[in-house]
């Protein structure tokens, strides 16, 4: 059996908390290995969905910014920098609607819209120049690109066709709908 040395942390809700020397080195590897995976889908269009050479290359809404709110809890400058790219690279793609794609594939320019119907890219676009904002407080790269924001807004306002207040997805509007779609066809 390993000695190991006890840390004590005061939980706010639980009293204390121990942890052992062992878990902590664990913990440490953890974290070091899920950096080395964000850092892995960085790239200068932005995160790309995997790291792997066979993976996604596309540059993905969602994953993007699910990724970035990770890499800035880190403070690591290159994952700012990827999830600045990821902005930058959904936002010139930008439908004149406001649509923001599902994804765009850097390497040969393809960008997606079999789900156009999807409400969650022009959410997450939104939600990651919000988390950009807070984390650097760069105002002109806020102002730069208010004008995407806006139309990505609008595009959403518009999703509320029944004017109440509530966004309207359609049946199929996103990727799980899509896969259970795919599987009841299959069967």
């Amino acid at each position: 059996m390993i000695d190991t040395v006890d840390f004590i942390f005061r939980a706010p809700t639980s009293g204390q908390v121990k942890i052992h020397m062992l878990q902590v080195k664990l913990l440490h590897e953890a974290h070091g290995k899920a950096l080395d995976i964000i850092h892995s889908c960085v790239t200068p269009h932005g995160f790309r969905a995997s790291g792997l050479a066979a993976g996604y290359p596309q540059i993905w809404a969602r994953d993007s910014f699910i990724t970035f709110l990770g890499g800035a809890a880190t403070g690591d400058e290159a994952l700012f920098a990827a999830g600045r790219a990821s902005l930058e690279t959904l936002g010139r793609h930008q439908s004149r609607r406001g649509l923001i794609p599902l994804n765009v594939n850097p390497d040969s320019g393809y960008i997606s819209t079999e789900n156009a119907g999807a409400l969650d890219s022009n959410l997450w676009f939104i939600l990651g120049h919000y988390l950009y904002y807070q984390y650097t407080g760069d105002l002109a790269f806020l102002q730069k690109h208010w004008p995407t924001i806006n139309k990505a807004l609008c595009w959403l306002d518009y999703q509320d066709m029944n004017e109440c207040g509530l966004l309207e997805a359609p049946e199929a509007g996103d990727w799980m709908d899509l896969l259970r779609g795919a599987l009841q066809r299959a069967l």
